[in-house]
Formats: structure tokens, C-alpha cells, sequence
């Protein structure tokens, strides 16, 4: 599963030190607990790191990729054990790949809502 995740200034989480294209292990996956953790969407991780810091500088951003099957419990912040970060992302890349996330979704969601004439999947339409 590919996704999001954000670090303070110099890619540092919880005071480990993590480097782009680079896998990390850790030995337990348990949400908010122990693990790595990120978010699919991108905007999601500015729930766990405010977009300016007290010092007036952003967090780091970058593209990552669990390399297990990641927990969740509540299918918005995932914890793996096994986790690729990629490149680390700009601020003005951050807001694309978040902008591009918002899209892709409201696409997905469009082309879920079908027209048709009957069944349970249509929304529009008539029926006997």
C-alpha cells in the first residue's frame, strides 16, 4: 500500500532519523502505539503534524510504501512493520499529490454512481 507520511525538520519522527529510498523495519506494527505510520491520503498527515511548527517551518513530507500488510482502525492512519520511504516531497509537491488525491477519489466516486434503469447500484432512473 502506498501513501503519506510527515516528519518534523530533517525527516526525524518520533526522534528516529529516516532517510529517502531507504526500508525501515520495526518489530511491532500496533497502531498509535509502535510501528511506522502514515496516511493514503495526504492531507490526512496534517492531522498528526501542524503544517507550521513553532519555529515557523514545515514538516517534511514524503511518498512511502508499506512493504507488509499494514493495521488500521479506522482506515484513514496505518502502521506497518516494513516501510519504503521514497522521496521526500516540497511543500508545493505535498499540495499536488494532495490535490491530485482529492481528484482521483471524486472521479472514483462519480463512476460509482451509475445511471440506470433498476437494481440496487442505481441511483438515477426508472423502475418498474
Amino acid at each position: 500500500m502506498k501513501g503519506f507520511k510527515a516528519f518534523n525538520k530533517g525527516m526525524i519522527c518520533l526522534g528516529k532519523q529516516y532517510a529517502e529510498n531507504t526500508v525501515f523495519e520495526e518489530p511491532e506494527a500496533i497502531i498509535c502505539c509502535k510501528g511506522m505510520h502514515f496516511c493514503k491520503n495526504p492531507f490526512d498527515v496534517l492531522d498528526y503534524y501542524p503544517l507550521i511548527d513553532d519555529n515557523g517551518n514545515f514538516p517534511d513530507f514524503a511518498v512511502v510504501e508499506a512493504l507488509d500488510e499494514p493495521v488500521t482502525d479506522d482506515n484513514k492512519k496505518f502502521c506497518s512493520k516494513k516501510l519504503k520511504i521514497g522521496a521526500k516531497l516540497s511543500f508545493a509537491n505535498f499540495i499536488e499529490a494532495a490535490a491530485s488525491f482529492e481528484f482521483e477519489k471524486t472521479e472514483n466516486d462519480k463512476k460509482s454512481n451509475v445511471i440506470g434503469n433498476s437494481g440496487d447500484s442505481a441511483q438515477i432512473g426508472s423502475s418498474g
